[in-house]
């Protein structure tokens, strides 16, 4: 994969994943650099299960003081929202672009004693991505294990912090250009930094060992 960013590996990468293990579920533990509500909701078909922060931008009107879309509650059975006040905000329109926006009463938004907590505008609106149930069960999964992206820092970035520090001379650059060139360079980063892992766990006669021709 070549994309300049990560928004567009994790179905490619969970299903890659799926195949090598040969297995029939996973559980993945991502970053918010990979938050892909309709490649999530792919993976949740295949019992890939998404532990992934959702990317989200804050409110940042009234000073970023206003009510966050996390105070409203979406009630499926209604597609609409339930306001903090208990009012209703109600499908409006559906954009192109995944998203569909939820507008609140503007009479309702008039007299509302929340309002100034809420908008400064005449009425409150709500934008929900077409694939947010995707990102909310990722989210609900996060919360009930809080410790979880705690252990991916420590696992999954710690490989990439000691090839980049330790391998590369703290410079965290490659030396060549071209991908074939590249993938060669890699490749032997990364044997290098396995066999230093693994004569930590078995010592330098067990690697020897283990690298004899039988």
């Amino acid at each position: 994969m070549q994309d300049g960013d990560d928004s567009r590996q994790l179905q490619p990468m969970a299903e890659a994943t799926k195949s090598a293990l040969e297995t029939d579920a996973l559980s993945i533990l991502a970053d918010a650099g990979y938050s892909n509500g309709e490649q999530q909701q792919r993976c949740e078909e295949q019992n890939l299960a998404c532990h992934i922060p959702p990317r989200r931008n804050t409110n940042n009107q009234g000073g970023g003081q206003l009510y966050q879309t996390s105070a409203f509650q979406y009630e499926p059975t209604h597609d609409a929202y339930r306001c903090p006040a208990n009012q209703w905000l109600t499908l409006k329109q559906r954009h192109k672009a995944q998203k569909a926006l939820y507008y609140a009463n503007p009479s309702a938004c008039s007299r509302c004693a929340l309002k100034s907590r809420c908008t400064a505008g005449r009425w409150r609106t709500v934008t929900r991505h077409q694939y947010e149930a995707a990102f909310e069960t990722s989210r609900r999964r996060l919360a009930d294990d809080p410790s979880a992206m705690s252990r991916r820092r420590a696992t999954v970035e710690h490989p990439f912090g000691t090839l980049k520090d330790t391998l590369m001379g703290n410079r965290g650059r490659l030396l060549v250009r071209g991908l074939e060139k590249i993938r060669g360079e890699m490749s032997l980063a990364v044997l290098a930094y396995n066999l230093k892992r693994l004569i930590q766990h078995v010592g330098a006669e067990g690697v020897i060992a283990r690298l004899k021709w039988p």
